[in-house]
C-alpha cells in the first residue's frame, strides 16, 4: 500500500465495489510509521489508499493519542483528518522516574488535521489547549511535533489568544493576538511570548482589576515550569 504501509484487523470485511472494501467490528489499523488507528467501522479505498469512518475513531502514537467523530486516513499523503469533537493527549514520562512528570497537555477542537511528515497538527473552530492549572484558547491552535523524538515541542495560538492561569497564589490572565509556547523534551514549558496587542491581569481578589507587569514578565514569571 505504498511507502506508507498499513495493516487491517477487523471482524468483518466486505466488499462493495471493486477497490472498494469495507470493515465492520473492532478495526484496527496499524501504519509502518507507528501510527495505531481503531473503530468500528471504517471503508478503504484501494486506488486513493484512503480510510474513512463516520463513528468515534481512536488514534495513539508514541507519547500523542486521541480522539475524533469520523476520520479520513490518507496513505499516500501521510495525513489524518478528525472530523469532528477532536482530542489530542501528549504524555510525556521523565527520564527520571522518581522526577514528577509534566501534566499531560490537551487539545481540543471542532476539527483538526495531522501532517505525520510535517510533524504539524493543526486544531480549528473552537480550539482549546488544556495543561495543569493552565487554560489557553484562540482562533486556531496549531502543535508543532519533533519528528525525530516524536514529542510536542511547541504549540503556535493564532487569533484572540487567551490564556489563564488558575495556579494557587498566582492566577492570572494574558490575552494577544498570538501566543507561542515552546516545551522541553520532558513537556515543562520552557519559553512562552505573546504577540500583538498583549495584555496581562492578577485574577487574585485583592488585586483582581489591576494590570501587572509587562505581559512577557507575566508569562516567564507565572507560567514556567519548575524543574
Amino acid at each position: 500500500q505504498g511507502d506508507w504501509s498499513s495493516d487491517v484487523c477487523s471482524s468483518d470485511l466486505y466488499l462493495l465495489d471493486p477497490g472498494e472494501m469495507a470493515f465492520n467490528g473492532n478495526v484496527k489499523i496499524t501504519t509502518s510509521e507507528g501510527l495505531e488507528v481503531t473503530t468500528e467501522a471504517m471503508k478503504y479505498f484501494q486506488k486513493d489508499q484512503i480510510a474513512t469512518t463516520d463513528v468515534a475513531v481512536q488514534f495513539r502514537k508514541d507519547d500523542l493519542s486521541g480522539s475524533s467523530i469520523g476520520a479520513n486516513l490518507n496513505a499516500q499523503a501521510h495525513t489524518l483528518v478528525l472530523q469532528r469533537e477532536a482530542h489530542l493527549v501528549s504524555e510525556a514520562k521523565p527520564k527520571d522516574p522518581k522526577k514528577k512528570p509534566a501534566p499531560p497537555v490537551e487539545i481540543r477542537s471542532d476539527r483538526a488535521n495531522y501532517a505525520e511528515l510535517d510533524g504539524v497538527v493543526r486544531f480549528e473552530g473552537n480550539a482549546v489547549v488544556v495543561q495543569g492549572e493552565k487554560t489557553a484558547k484562540a482562533d486556531s491552535i496549531t502543535g508543532v511535533i519533533d519528528v525525530k523524538a516524536r514529542k510536542l515541542q511547541r504549540i503556535e495560538m493564532r487569533g484572540n489568544a487567551d490564556l489563564k492561569s488558575l495556579e494557587k497564589g498566582k492566577a492570572s490572565e494574558l490575552q494577544a493576538r498570538d501566543m507561542d509556547f515552546l516545551f522541553d523534551e520532558e513537556q515543562h514549558l520552557q519559553t512562552a511570548a505573546a504577540n500583538g496587542g498583549a495584555h496581562a491581569f492578577s485574577l487574585r481578589s485583592e488585586e483582581h482589576t489591576s494590570e501587572l507587569q509587562s505581559p512577557c514578565n507575566l508569562v516567564c514569571r507565572l507560567l514556567l515550569e519548575k524543574k
